[in-house]
């Protein structure tokens, strides 16, 4: 087998629309500068190709696009292509999230031309895989934001593949919204993602592949509030638990890689009927006058007008992959997956979120019944519908198949 890695810089020019938080102190959600490089890397390994990246996400249909892209630029099957996005809420709006930034489309484009050429350079690069190493260590910094007793996943986990050369890189796989910039923040940045390279790839000797796990609804356990000094303590104590879990770990005996991909068909519950969408309106139009900016509120306003102009769907298609390098399977899932779901997929091998689209927010039936922001307002943010019971079977059907 053979393996080669690529790195690009994709931090786009100061101005850009950010994407994540509403409620930013600018006007248009723009950057005003730079506190850390973003970056794409690029792993070819034997006929599939993994890219992680610093964005919010793609739409399903972007990240199709893209898949097609990448696997002709490479000459492999567009399944064989899993993009994993981290999710950073300080990145460029490659997406329209409504009350965080519409779709920054020109960069975006730029975004596809920088990932194909490296895409191209990991293929070429690529030499004789000698070896690869699987860790696993627990780690503290995360915490389910809805429940603080609930379900997470606590473990950093590891796979690092080594060439001739050395190691030749290491994906981490961790679940935990990158936010711990906050709303506040106007600079590009991978929020905590840049601290964990910042600290961990000098003692490895070789780049990360950051793949976001399930975290829906998973936070950095905050210390103080939100800002810089949380961001380099986060991603610092998540690159501590890497190191360790590199150190700790075994090997894996790596076969040629296979790729599928499954449709998932999610249950979508209806809109609200023409009485609830008027008071809602009533409502938003009132606190939008009395505030003067609430970002949530026009949002609210827009999704009316869409909601009125669109039919309503019974369910929504996803896109489910796997990914499998001999004993380890990466599960790509198509948006902000709650750790349940994870959980249940713990056999089958690693999930991937905010992979071959975002879809925003899927969860377990349980969900709804709790609501919070996550089931009642966000869908509205990503001009979908409120995903209904079944959701997380849907998925998770669509995930174990073989």
């Amino acid at each position: 087998m053979k393996a080669g890695l690529a790195l690009v810089d994709i931090t786009p020019p100061v101005g850009t629309r950010l994407s994540g938080f509403a409620g930013r102190p600018v006007p248009g959600f723009v950057s005003t500068g730079v506190r850390d490089t973003l970056r794409a890397t690029a792993l070819w390994l034997e006929g599939v190709l993994i890219v992680g990246l610093d964005t919010i996400g793609f739409t399903p249909r972007d990240d199709r696009a893209l898949r097609r892209r990448l696997a002709k630029a490479v000459g492999c099957a567009p399944e064989a292509v899993l993009i994993a996005c981290s999710h950073t809420h300080s990145g460029p709006a490659t997406m329209t999230i409504r009350a965080t930034g519409d779709k920054e489309v020109g960069w975006t484009q730029e975004l596809f031309r920088r990932l194909e050429a490296a895409a191209r350079e990991a293929k070429a690069t690529a030499e004789p895989l000698t070896g690869a190493l699987l860790g696993s260590m627990g780690c503290d910094a995360a915490i389910n934001r809805r429940k603080p007793d609930g379900p997470r996943d606590e473990r950093v986990r590891t796979l690092q593949i080594h060439t001739k050369r050395g190691p030749l890189v290491t994906l981490v796989h961790f679940a935990c919204h990158p936010v711990a910039l906050g709303n506040q923040n106007t600079l590009l940045s991978a929020d905590w993602v840049a601290s964990l390279r910042e600290h961990a790839e000098p003692a490895l000797g070789c780049p990360t592949l950051f793949l976001q796990g399930c975290c829906g609804d998973i936070n950095p356990r905050f210390g103080t509030s939100r800002g810089e000094g949380e961001a380099q303590r986060v991603g610092k104590e998540i690159a501590e638990a890497v190191l360790e879990a590199v150190q700790q770990s075994k090997a894996l005996a790596l076969t040629t890689p296979t790729a599928t991909h499954y449709r998932a068909h999610l249950p979508l519950n209806p809109y609200p009927d023409e009485p609830m969408l008027a008071a809602i309106e009533s409502e938003s139009r009132a606190k939008l006058a009395a505030l003067g900016r609430s970002d949530i509120d026009q949002a609210s306003l827009e999704w009316i007008a869409a909601v009125r102009r669109k039919p309503a769907r019974n369910f929504a298609v996803a896109t489910v992959s796997r990914l499998t390098l001999g004993p380890l399977t990466l599960i790509g899932l198509p948006g902000e997956i709650f750790t349940e779901i994870g959980q249940a997929l713990d056999s089958e091998g690693w999930p991937v979120g905010f992979a071959n689209g975002n879809l925003g927010y899927l969860y377990p039936d349980s969900a709804l019944d709790e609501g919070g922001y996550e089931v009642t307002l966000a869908y509205k943010l990503y001009d979908q519908q409120q995903a209904g019971r079944g959701t997380a079977r849907a998925l998770i059907r669509a995930s174990t198949k073989t």
